[in-house]
């Protein structure tokens, strides 16, 4: 079974640059376009627990709480043993 990231063509170079957008976006506190972003790359590899972090932490940056959960739930359920989406969760009730 192909990842989206295969069925697309997508190979390491792209995702590089991918990556490096999402950064610079972040740096330039740009959330609402990194929420796309992070999307898109949480579509592409579902099973990255970083993206769906990335799109969780984008959204709390927007005060989209209850979009940040799901992202954040996402990643737990990539990797429940990492405690850090557990405690990015947190914040969004505070």
């Amino acid at each position: 079974l192909k990842s989206p990231r295969d069925e697309f063509g997508f190979d390491d170079r792209a995702m590089k640059a991918f990556n490096q957008a999402a950064a610079y976006l972040y740096e330039q506190k740009e959330f609402e376009k990194l929420i796309g972003v992070y999307t898109f790359l949480s579509y592409l590899e579902p099973e990255d627990q970083a993206y769906w972090i990335g799109l969780g932490n984008a959204e709390y940056f927007c005060r989209h709480y209850e979009s940040a959960l799901l992202a954040y739930e996402a990643a737990i359920e990539a990797d429940p043993k990492n405690p850090d989406p557990y405690l990015y969760a947190s914040h969004c009730y505070e």
